[in-house]
């Protein structure tokens, strides 16, 4: 087996899921906001080399306090 295997998968991003990344990061420059990749696991038939595939976001409008740890509420 090949070493790159046992190693962490590639992360493959679509432009549009990263412009959404950005605008949402850009919404509050005073806190961060939690928000979630949406993708799927893949392989590539060639080379069975693994890689997620991330191709849309789920913003949140759940800001994230530096002192409290990262808790989503039940609502969101």
């Amino acid at each position: 087996m090949r070493s790159w295997w046992l190693s962490q998968p590639a992360i493959i991003i679509t432009q549009g899921a990263l412009r959404e990344v950005i605008r949402h990061h850009a919404s509050s420059s005073e806190q961060g906001l939690l928000g979630f990749l949406i993708g799927e696991p893949c392989e590539c038939p060639n080379t069975h080399r693994r890689f997620l595939s991330i191709t849309g976001t789920l913003r949140t409008g759940h800001a994230i306090a530096e002192d409290d740890p990262v808790q989503i509420p039940d609502a969101e």
